[in-house]
Parts: structure tokens; sequence; C-alpha cells
């Protein structure tokens, strides 16, 4: 059962009970609400915990719900490029800020020069050259240049210039990150999807459902490459869901104090989805892919703390 509104250049759709299968993993979504954005020069979307901005015209200040939220700033897919930001909190990029891993220390350099006081940043399938064993794949070898290379390009990730601009570097790894409010946000993040070629921080399907059960319950944001399975995660061709079931489970099912989860991966399925999660909270979904953008920006959630 589903109910349609048509707005102009707005599609708001509202399911309830929807439920889905697939390897064996199955996802119960109380209550679904989808947003897709259709070119409007300035699109939110609100609810009595978010504030959600997925299309504004750059330049025009934004402002907050109250003193007592938080605004995080969240891109994804930029493979290279320097795209317009606005100011927040926190800014999140979710991988792929390479292509292949080219321009890596141009576009960390970028990163890090940004004037958000806390950056929260992870790698993607293409940041391969962080990825050893992926590193290995392709080359077909490990040597001591190929393994010091790696060194210092991780080395970059948490240097005395990755300290001064206040980033941090996840890798199945989790942090407690200050907005400007003094609220203290515990956020996870992990590189990893589904494998597909050689690329890097990848994993074979048949651990899909195992993958994600060590992601702590304490996690209020959580910042994955790929999307989970059914929110956001259809390509372009075939309109195939690739994303990970046991990764929707797990932020659906097994996290109660969720209330923001930002990836990207897949380009096309860029917007914002807010699900109910287990403990009954609004959880935003938010797939914040840059690249095929014909103007990049990013996606902008404030949150009530």
């Amino acid at each position: 059962m589903h109910t349609l509104f048509i707005i102009p250049r707005l599609r708001h759709t509202v399911f309830a009970g929807l439920k889905t299968s697939y390897r064996g993993c199955h996802v119960l979504t109380p209550l679904r609400v989808v947003y897709h954005n259709h070119g409007a020069s300035s699109t939110s979307y609100s609810g009595s915990t978010y504030q959600v901005y997925t299309s504004f015209p750059l330049g025009v200040p934004i402002p907050r719900p109250g003193k007592n939220w938080t605004r995080f700033v969240c891109v994804s897919d930029t493979h290279k490029k320097t795209i317009p930001l606005v100011y927040g909190d926190i800014l999140i990029h979710a991988g792929d800020f390479t292509t292949f891993g080219k321009g890596y220390k141009a576009a960390l350099d970028w990163i890090k020069e940004l004037r958000h006081p806390q950056k929260v940043l992870i790698a993607g399938n293409h940041e391969l050259n962080l990825d050893l064993q992926c590193r290995s794949e392709i080359y077909g070898r490990v040597d001591s240049q190929m393994a010091a290379e790696l060194d210092e390009e991780r080395r970059m990730l948490t240097d005395q210039s990755a300290t001064d601009a206040n980033l941090t570097y996840l890798e199945v790894s989790s942090a407690d990150i200050p907005g400007e409010s003094g609220k203290k946000w515990s956020i996870h993040g992990s590189p990893y999807t589904p494998e597909y070629g050689t690329m890097g921080f990848s994993y074979p399907r048949k651990v899909e459902n195992t993958m994600w059960s060590n992601v702590p319950q304490s996690t209020e944001v959580l910042v994955t490459h790929g999307p989970p399975f059914g929110i956001l995660d259809l390509t372009r061709y075939g309109k195939n869901h690739v994303g990970c079931p046991g990764l929707s489970h797990t932020v659906l099912h097994r996290l109660p104090h969720v209330r923001l989860h930002v990836y990207g991966h897949i380009h096309e399925s860029r917007g914002v989805e807010i699900h109910q999660g287990s403990a009954g909270q609004d959880i935003v979904f938010v797939n914040a892919a840059c690249r095929d953008l014909k103007h990049p920006q990013p996606i902008i959630v404030d949150l009530k703390n």
C-alpha cells in the first residue's frame, strides 16, 4: 500500500510496511519516505529531529533550525574534483576522493584546507592506493618500494597537517567528533563495498550478512562508501539494487542510536531517504555522490542534538 503525492519538480512517496528479502537477509522498514529532487533551485525536507537540504543556491546563507543542532555537510565521489562547499560543523566525505588512486595528494590537501571545524574522511573503492592487498593483485607483487609508498600515503592521513586541520580518517573505526554546540557524535566509518572487479577495500558477497557485525551499537552517524540494499542503490543500467543487505539490516535493526547514514558509490542514486530505525528514531540516509552532477554541491543535514 502506498500513497503518492505529486508536487511540481518534486516527488514525495510514502510506503508503509515495506518488506524486502535478498540473499536470506530480511529488511523490514516500518516507514519509508523517499525524496527525489528534479532540479528545483532550492529543496529542503524536515522532521522534528532533522532538516535536510539537497539543492540550494550557493552563496546564500542557509539558517540553522536552532542552537542545539549540528550541521553536517555531506559529499562523496568527488573523484579529484574540488567543489564549492557550504560551511557546517562537520564535513563528511564518504570516499572516492581520487580516481583509481590518482590525484591523491592534491585531493587530500583540498580537504585539509577546507574551513569546516571538523572533517571526517573514509576511503572508497577508488582509493586502491591505500589497500595493500589490492595493490598486490594489480601489480602481482608486494615489494619494499610499494610498501614504502603505501606507508607514506597513509601517513598523510594522520600527519601534523591532518591534525591541524582536525581531519579524522576512519577505516573500520570510530571516533567521537564534536559539533560547534559541544555535542559529541559517535561516528563509525568503513570504506568496504561488495567486490566488483579489482578495486580497493572490497569483500565477497558471501560474507555480506556478517560484514557489519562489529559496528558499535553506540554509533550515531555511520559513514560507508557503499550503500545499503534497497536504499538509494539503483544502478543506471538494468536498474538493479546493488547495495549490501547486511548493511541495511545492521542500520535498521541493530543500531538503536543511529541518526544519519552517509555514503555514495552509486553516482546515479544521489538523494535522501528517511527510514524509521529499531528504536523508532528517524534515520536520514544520504547518498552524497557528486561526480555526475552538472553543478556539484553537497547535501546538508541538520540534526537535533
